[in-house]
């Protein structure tokens, strides 16, 4: 096994969502864990407090003679610790390709891809097989209620998001794969539409390789246009599919019930504890995943009735001044779309939206689609964007957007402290406000709760 082999892991990026989940495996095995990242944030401090050595900022000489080094994909290649173990020719291995070797210290490796709700049917996942009693490690890209980022409960089973970003998921050796949706999304990776559809069916096709089982949103426009004769098992709602959801009811506005068919055979009723009507799908798939597992399917439905939801998936954080207020890493305009579209079906107090553009190159691929997601709001507020590992001259910023965007009622801010004052100003008592985006516009949603003014 790999963390048989290894004594010390170094990790470069360590507070990411991705590699922290990483380091506390490790940890948890056995390995002694050291990282850095460029900036504090609560992961280090959990990480520290698991026995990890952890610093931030770039310190070569707290580097004590790892036997491999794992970096993220937002390190360039002129990091100075990077610099430093190569030069050192310490081994130094991408999280992707880390992930990769991963795959053999397991049984079993269930890869969940799609461009929106691999982390929310990760933790699915994570949860029916927590109920389920299997042994697995769980590595998500979000924050759970009950498991983090990280849940290790032994070898049999290796549970991660599969991203597409850099095509990073077909590193993986999944024995199911899932495709829940593919759109563009990384303009940096894919130059269009079709360069995405080739690497979601590679990633498939590495599953069916290894003698595992292809699983696809037949409801989807990849599958229509790319996977119709082939050799898959779809899930949707509608009736070409072999897993479906039918009678689909609204118990409570924006939540869904609805029982689940394999060939049109009654197998599940599910509850969701969690609104939106694309969380149905997620459900769904999740449903499909472990009962195909072989875990049984009372068991599934009881922990997806049950499932808690992920931090900062439209995520209730507190009353302010009279509003609900909610927070979504949402950075797509589908993403947003459904956001909003929930919050218009859960409530009739007026919706306005604070959004962050993430990165510049995603904003102008996809800026037209960005100028018509907000309709469901009555008043925007969009701030400066986060440019993560981009430069302006990468695509549009956060101010082209403003300009652009024909929205009655719109702001334009700077920073967050600005957006928060203009919030105060504006919004009325029963209104709701929802914060999205994957960059730190997040903090907002922080700020407002420590000064929870009912």
């Amino acid at each position: 096994m790999l963390t048989d082999a290894l004594k010390k892991v170094h990790f470069i990026g360590i507070g990411g969502i991705s590699l922290s989940s990483l380091a506390l495996y490790l940890n948890e095995n056995g390995v002694t864990v050291s990282g850095s990242d460029r900036s504090f944030s609560d992961k280090l401090v959990e990480l520290n407090e698991k026995g990890c050595r952890v610093w931030v900022g770039s310190c070569p000489e707290n580097i004590k003679n790892p036997d491999l080094v794992v970096f993220s994909s937002a390190i360039p290649p002129c990091d100075e610790e990077l610099s430093f173990c190569r030069g050192k020719n310490i081994p130094c291995m991408e999280r992707n390709a880390f992930l990769g070797l991963l795959c053999d210290d397991f049984s079993y490796c269930i890869g969940v891809s799609g461009t929106h709700g691999k982390t929310t049917v990760t933790s699915m996942l994570i949860k029916i097989f927590h109920d389920a009693n299997k042994r697995f490690f769980g590595h998500v890209g979000g924050e759970t209620p009950d498991f983090g980022n990280c849940f290790f409960t032994g070898n049999d089973y290796f549970i991660t998001e599969a991203c597409e970003y850099k095509k990073s998921f077909l590193y993986l050796k999944p024995k199911i794969g899932i495709v829940l949706n593919a759109e563009a999304d990384h303009p940096d990776t894919y130059e269009n539409v079709e360069e995405i559809y080739d690497a979601f069916y590679l990633f498939l096709h590495n599953a069916k390789r290894n003698g595992g089982l292809a699983i696809v949103n037949g409801d989807s426009v990849f599958y229509e246009k790319r996977l119709r004769f082939d050799d898959v098992i779809t899930f949707g709602i509608s009736e070409k599919n072999r897993f479906r959801a039918t009678d689909i009811y609204e118990y409570k506005q924006g939540y869904k019930e609805f029982l689940i068919c394999d060939y049109g055979n009654p197998v599940g009723h599910v509850r969701l504890p969690i609104p939106g009507e694309h969380n149905v799908y997620n459900a769904l798939s999740a449903f499909v995943c472990a009962y195909l597992a072989g875990i049984p399917p009372e068991t599934v439905c009881a922990a997806l009735n049950t499932f808690k939801g992920v931090k900062r998936r439209l995520e209730y954080v507190c009353k302010y001044l009279g509003c609900d207020v909610y927070c979504d890493y949402a950075h797509h305009p589908s993403e947003i779309k459904a956001a909003l579209k929930t919050l218009s079906d859960m409530s009739p107090g007026k919706i306005t939206a604070v959004f962050q553009p993430h990165t510049f190159s995603r904003t102008a691929r996809l800026f037209d689609e960005f100028l018509r997601c907000f309709d469901k709001a009555e008043r925007l507020i969009i701030v400066k964007e986060y440019p993560a590992r981009e430069k302006p001259s990468d695509g549009k910023s956060a101010s082209d957007l403003y300009k652009a965007v024909d929205f009655k009622e719109k702001y334009y801010c700077d920073n967050i402290i600005d957006a928060i004052v203009l919030l105060d100003k504006k919004i009325l008592p029963d209104d709701v406000v929802v914060v999205l985006g994957a960059g730190d516009v997040a903090n907002i949603c922080n700020i407002i709760k420590n000064d929870c003014r009912i």
